[in-house]
């Protein structure tokens, strides 16, 4: 983004306002906690921060107070230079203030507009009807930003900003002249969640709370309380109602350790037989985390606000990273790390700041004891929880149980009334509080990773269908992968027709033929024959499907390649990185063929298929021919219904797709607007027509 003045409103902001906040780590000086981001608190910040935002060695110095004096000297510089003045010696950024905007993505929060069945949230609605539209998002420059918005003026004004704890390691690297800004650094890059909460007391109980990760910056997330953000100030007590905790691999319950000639020093517990929960097992998390309340009392009568935070991947040592926490003697930081890279779920509470609540920020940390410890064959990765998606069953808008796959192709279910307090080991032992579900794996039997959310949807014979596809690609080496993946839909009817894990032959078998090239009379030929307007390609009916006994289907599954007419099949590297999604009886899965390693990428396609049955649709999804109808031109060879979709451009490469955002249109009809990473914004109407379905009611 560009420098805002008074005499350029209309330019995208960077950071130079007076209200920027951030969170100290406690010392033996200091409590830690929210302050103003100025050289005044300087003195306040562990050596840990101090070391990170001016780049004086510290910790490690014979001469620790010299050491510490380098660094004040010096502070004032880097952090007038963070707050986005120019300073002499340190990085020139040519008015360009603010960092780049990657894994966080804008959100925008207006007045409170959700619904929950209590008089104080009517109240708190009323109160804050006038509250102005904020837009929230994490930066490659060590901040979250809030800005206002003005649609009458087009412009935004900074409100805040707020410089995380667990960002500072990295902040004297973004003032050094010689940082390459071709190559990015990640900071503040995860997505962001909000919802409102009834965490306060008094008589304005309820709060509108943000939860933002890091991405591929820290490992862990945190927590702001965005009730009223046009009345923060550049004042502590702004800072402390703003900020409400951080949670990172340094976090948890600590005790007291007495060292032989030496200071007293707090630590966490490093060994998990203690039973003692923290966050050792947190990642780099690249998701949204989901922001719930879940049954906490006798009998669900009292409900408690939490976050359901997945521990995401590279949650392994980081090099240096114990040495830097552990050998500080005044800093509190905890220095266990997880050596294993394990799957983990942390459900947060999300009331409470401070070093007492913050102690007893786990309400629950579930490791489902998949690790490197029980590696699948041919896997040498951890492994890590991805995204949860949280389901309420019954109407009450309680979260009652969540869903996550894992990288080594697990998929979890979590009974969210009753999370065990702390929990190490084999989840089976947990009696169904944890239950592994599935494990996707080839038709060879290797593992497939999952690394986006899971969606689901009601299954006419009870329980749920739980829809996912499989595949990473999470580094430059993922996109050379061309191993098979696959897109599922798994039955979990909660074990009342069937009991234990299922396998690829419990399940109904698609498959993907084609492509064909469509233009704009119809289809014109196979996909070498000459430009087109889209690609196509069909799956399989029902009818035509691979099917086990009706009494013995758990789901369905299709492989993400495409059968020729020899009947091979043509791995290609097809992969799902998106969540799915889910809407009048379909699921709609963006799956992408990744291109070389420095390209953006080869294709992708947009598929819809039956949700419950995976089968090919009765009516046409897409409008192949991009006239803006939905006709027989629509239909592929044979008048058959085709089942994905690929806009061409000027060659056949279409880019890696964004999952579409959709908005109505009426008349049955939808309009799916689609980025690509090769710049474009796509334009695809979907048909919403609702067919008859049939099923077999099998017990």
């Amino acid at each position: 983004g560009a420098h805002m003045s008074t005499e350029d409103p209309a330019t995208f902001p960077g950071h130079e306002g007076p209200n920027s906040v951030t969170r100290e780590e406690g010392d033996d000086d200091s409590d830690g906690g929210p302050r103003v981001f100025d050289a005044d608190g300087f003195d306040e910040l562990s050596q840990v921060q101090k070391e990170g935002l001016t780049g004086v060695e510290i910790i490690g110095a014979d001469d620790q107070a010299a050491a510490e004096a380098a660094a004040a000297a010096v502070a004032d510089d880097y952090i007038s230079w963070l707050k986005g003045d120019a300073v002499s010696g340190l990085r020139a950024r040519g008015g360009a203030l603010m960092g780049d905007m990657l894994g966080s993505g804008p959100l925008l929060v207006g007045p409170p507009a959700q619904w929950f069945d209590d008089p104080d949230y009517d109240s708190f609605k009323r109160g804050r009807a006038g509250r102005a539209d904020m837009l929230y998002v994490g930066a490659n420059d060590g901040m979250l930003h809030a800005f206002k918005t003005d649609t009458d003026a087009a412009s935004f004004t900074e409100a805040f900003a707020y410089i995380p704890a667990a960002v500072y390691p990295a902040l004297a690297t973004l003032a050094d002249p010689a940082y390459n800004t071709a190559v990015k650094e990640s900071y503040v890059d995860g997505p962001l969640s909000y919802s409102d909460a009834k965490i306060g007391g008094g008589d304005d109980p309820w709060r509108s709370v943000l939860v933002g990760s890091f991405g591929m910056g820290a490992q862990g997330v945190f927590a702001l309380d965005i009730t009223d953000p046009e009345s923060l100030e550049a004042t502590e007590a702004s800072a402390e109602r703003l900020v409400l905790w951080e949670f990172t691999d340094a976090s948890g319950e600590r005790f007291t350790a007495y060292e032989a000639g030496g200071p007293v020093t707090t630590y966490t517990s490093d060994d998990p037989a203690d039973d003692v929960p923290d966050g050792r097992y947190m990642g780099h998390m690249l998701a949204k985390p989901a922001i719930v309340r879940i049954d906490s009392g006798a009998d669900g009568a009292d409900t408690t606000w939490v976050a359901l935070v997945n521990n995401g991947y590279g949650s392994a040592r980081v090099a240096g990273e114990a040495a830097a926490h552990c050998n500080d003697a005044l800093d509190t930081t905890n220095c266990t790390v997880d050596e294993a890279g394990e799957a983990v779920l942390y459900v947060l509470r999300l009331a409470g700041s401070g070093a007492d609540a913050d102690n007893q920020r786990i309400l629950s940390g579930v490791n489902t004891g998949a690790g490197p410890g029980a590696v699948p064959p041919g896997e040498a990765r951890g492994n890590g929880l991805v995204e949860c998606a949280a389901l309420e069953c019954d109407g009450d808008r309680v979260a009652d149980r969540a869903y996550a796959g894992v990288l080594f192709g697990n998929v979890w279910r979590f009974d969210l009334s009753s999370p065990p307090a702390y929990f190490d080991g084999d989840a089976d032992a947990l009696g169904g509080t944890v239950r592994k579900i599935f494990q996707a794996r080839d038709a060879n039997g290797n593992p497939q990773p999952i690394t986006s959310r899971i969606a689901f949807a009601r299954h006419p014979n009870g329980g749920f269908i739980l829809l996912f596809g499989t595949g990473r690609l999470l580094n430059a080496a993922d996109k050379d992968d061309t191993s098979l993946q696959s897109f599922y839909g798994i039955w979990d009817d909660d074990g009342q027709v069937h009991g234990g894990l299922p396998d690829r032959g419990a399940l109904i078998k698609h498959q993907f033929f084609g492509p064909a090239t469509v233009g704009a009379d119809g289809v014109i030929g196979a996909a070498d024959t000459g430009a087109g307007l889209t690609l196509s390609r069909r799956s399989t009916a029902y009818a035509e499907a691979t099917k086990p006994a009706p009494s013995a289907t758990r789901g369905w599954v299709i492989d993400l390649a495409v059968t020729d007419a020899a009947g091979n099949l043509n791995a290609l590297g097809e992969r799902v990185i998106s969540a799915p999604q889910v809407r009048g009886g379909r699921v709609v899965f963006v799956s992408l063929i990744p291109g070389e390693c420095c390209s953006t990428g080869a294709g992708s396609w947009v598929n819809a298929l039956d949700a419950v049955t995976g089968a090919r649709l009765q009516a046409s999804p897409f409008d192949f021919n991009l006239d803006g109808s939905f006709d027989r031109v629509d239909l592929l060879g044979g008048g058959t219904v085709g089942s994905s979709i690929r806009v061409l451009g000027a060659d056949t490469e279409s880019g890696i797709y964004s999952s579409p955002a959709t908005v109505a249109l009426g008349g049955s009809e939808a309009l799916s607007i689609i980025a690509d990473s090769e710049g474009d914004l796509i334009q695809l109407r979907e048909s919403e027509g609702h067919a008859w379905r049939t099923w077999l009611q099998i017990q």
